[in-house]
């Protein structure tokens, strides 16, 4: 295969396939590259409905909206650290860990922390890829009498070992500290049991967001027991 030139005639000269495209890819090169920067520029200026883009759906009436950056811009972008710090309890962090799961697809950074008993079950429910962006911290937990290392979670635990496992908790606060010093995460995503976090992190200038991974009805009921303690709780159903 070839191309025919007009000249001379009749038939012109046969220029072979491989001449043709070279001097295509020469010419295009001069035209369009000056033209990349610029257009890459007037790119980042469209609006959101001309840009290519994915919806993350949040609730039933919610979604987040991002653009899709292209692959080359994508590895060059600093990875945002996330520290993810939820309750001891499996119920709390479940819900944490799939969150980890979908920043760490959209180019996050995370530091679940826990303790060593819980991280051991967390580790089992990772894969190959998770742990490329998803950073498994230890918070050492003070032993307290009748709670040894292995009862630092809620699961099994004896319920009159609770209030000792919540105070071994709280008294880890000294440690959570330095763990933060040490890693300066952008963000801090704490649960509710612990509301020190949030004053700890932010005397190390990091912001933190609540993540509350419990239903709405039991969010209805501890804030009202917060804002009205010793008094009856009542269901406004005009509310519901």
């Amino acid at each position: 295969m070839g191309m025919m030139g007009s000249l001379p005639p009749p038939h012109g000269y046969f220029v072979p396939d491989i001449v043709v495209a070279a001097l295509t890819g020469v010419v295009t090169g001069w035209c369009v590259g000056p033209l990349i920067p610029v257009l890459g520029h007037w790119k980042a200026g469209l609006p959101l409905w001309l840009r290519p883009y994915e919806v993350l759906v949040t609730s039933s009436y919610t979604a987040l909206v991002e653009t899709i950056p292209d692959t080359a811009s994508l590895h060059s972008m600093r990875k945002i650290e996330v520290f993810m710090f939820p309750w001891l309890a499996h119920g709390h962090i479940s819900p944490f860990l799939e969150l980890a799961k979908t920043l760490s697809s959209r180019n996050f950074m995370v530091y679940l922390c826990s303790t060593a008993v819980n991280l051991s079950c967390i580790k089992r429910r990772l894969t190959e890829n998770d742990a490329d962006s998803i950073q498994l911290v230890e918070l050492p937990v003070p032993t307290l009498p009748g709670l040894p290392p292995n009862c630092h979670t809620t699961k099994n635990l004896p319920p009159h070992l609770m209030p000792t496992l919540k105070k071994a908790f709280d008294w880890s606060s000294h440690n959570f500290s330095k763990i933060l010093k040490t890693l300066k995460p952008d963000l801090l995503i704490y649960d509710t049991i612990q509301p020190w976090a949030p004053i700890i992190a932010s005397k190390h200038d990091i912001p933190a967001v609540v993540f509350i991974s419990t239903s709405a009805t039991m969010t209805s009921y501890m804030f009202d027991r917060y804002n009205n303690p010793g008094t009856d709780f009542v269901i406004r159903y005009e509310y519901v």
